[in-house]
């Protein structure tokens, strides 16, 4: 359209100082004319038009400088695209955070995950040893402003807390940390679920050959290795069996949970068929793995109150949708709204992080002695080789939540 020659570079002046984005234009010998003025601008018109494609072409943050550099040296004739203002690196600077942790021990590395990634975006955010609280205190006292977040909120267990603690308006679930990640249910070993067709529990309860090859007793029953006496699992397995018609094929075994789960190992190591009680994330499917050793067991017809899929791969969970007869709960960050409005970073860290229930179950059987005996530093060291293990996505959700602030 005016023929004019540009070029985008990087550089300066031509002895090499900065310039701030001149266009080309050859400086005037002695007193400019009217008309070489009126050319000069011609040119500048014309080439701002052309730049404002550019603008719209290449997204390029650019200035016009007339006459060459803004210290008033001669530019060495090209348009110069400005760089973005770098991002910084640690938005958080100078904010406090105060974060609780949930009193259970399979909620612990998790919670470091989030503190430490918070830390390297260079928030300030309190130990975590003296911060933990069963959900009811915790909600009440984020009610109550003194806590900004946790990584611990199970839903929709936690649902109901919001409106009986006051907390609903002032905070909300954020991001999936774990999707369906808080699964229990009864899961049965590979080999004979491969070998027998065996994807649901109905696939036992409705055929008593198949129930016989889980018989402990002797009684033709198949043994569901279940929960402790007064757990509430316990009751949902006797209820499920007794409403399906399952009385005379199903047995639950109740005892000292952690026994029976090192008997049933032992029992499936030596080429038993195993039917166990279980819940992730925990140290027990670190030993007994979904999609490699176990599978869960879905249910055609649980409990109404249980009826929700877990969002599990078929690899795990072969009988689709994977209803494990329990309710299955998102694992998620739980903060407060005005916290997030304040803090773009961190909101936008919270909607990204995603962990997975089996790496936590590994981490917790090799650094925390299955929940039952560990330090707060084997918590840490837990959380620090989870980040190194994903530093890739880590560096991900750090740079946006960077670019986020």
């Amino acid at each position: 359209m005016f023929s004019i020659d540009t070029q985008i570079v990087t550089g300066g002046c031509a002895d090499g100082r900065p310039h701030m984005g001149p266009i080309e234009a050859t400086p005037f010998q002695g007193t400019p004319s009217q008309g070489e003025l009126d050319a000069r601008d011609a040119l500048i018109t014309a080439q701002e038009s052309l730049l404002n494609v550019y603008r719209c072409m290449f997204s390029i943050d650019t200035q016009i400088v007339p006459f060459g550099c803004v210290d008033g040296r001669p530019a060495d004739g090209h348009i110069s695209s400005e760089p973005n203002e770098a991002v910084n690196p640690t938005p958080g600077m100078g904010v406090q955070v105060n974060m609780g942790r949930a009193n259970w021990t399979t909620g612990f590395i998790q919670a470091e995950i989030y503190r430490n990634l918070l830390q390297q975006l260079g928030y300030d955010v309190n130990e975590l040893a003296n911060a933990m609280y069963a959900p009811r205190n915790f909600y009440q006292g984020m009610a109550n402003g003194q806590f900004h977040f946790w990584a611990n909120g199970r839903f929709p267990n936690h649902s109901p807390f919001f409106g009986e603690t006051g907390l609903t308006g002032l905070a909300r679930p954020i991001g999936y940390q774990m999707r369906s990640g808080g699964v229990e249910g009864v899961v049965v070993d590979k080999i004979t679920a491969d070998a027998h067709g065996i994807t649901r529990w109905d696939d036992i309860g409705d055929n008593p050959a198949i129930a016989a090859l889980f018989d402990r007793d002797d009684d033709g029953k198949a043994d569901i290795m279940g929960c402790e006496q007064g757990w509430a699992c316990r009751t949902v397995i006797n209820d499920t069996i007794a409403a399906n018609g399952w009385q005379g094929t199903f047995e639950q075994v109740s005892g000292s949970h952690s026994e029976q789960f090192a008997d049933s190992v032992i029992r499936m190591q030596d080429g038993e068929p195993l039917l166990q009680f279980v819940w992730s994330p925990s140290a027990f499917t670190a030993v007994l793995v979904p999609g490699e050793n176990v599978i869960w067991l879905s249910l055609d017809n649980p409990l109404a109150h249980h009826r929700n899929a877990a969002v599990l791969p078929v690899e795990q969970c072969p009988g689709q949708p994977c209803k494990t007869g329990f309710t299955t709960a998102d694992i998620r960050v739980v903060a407060r709204n005005d916290f997030l409005e304040a803090n773009p970073a961190a909101r936008r860290l919270f909607e990204l992080v995603v962990i997975s229930p089996l790496d936590v179950s590994r981490l917790i059987h090799a650094h925390m002695g299955g929940g039952t005996q560990y330090a707060e530093k084997d918590v840490k060291m837990a959380a620090a080789q989870w980040i190194a293990e994903n530093q890739d996505n880590v560096d991900r959700w750090l740079a946006a939540a960077r670019s986020a602030a």
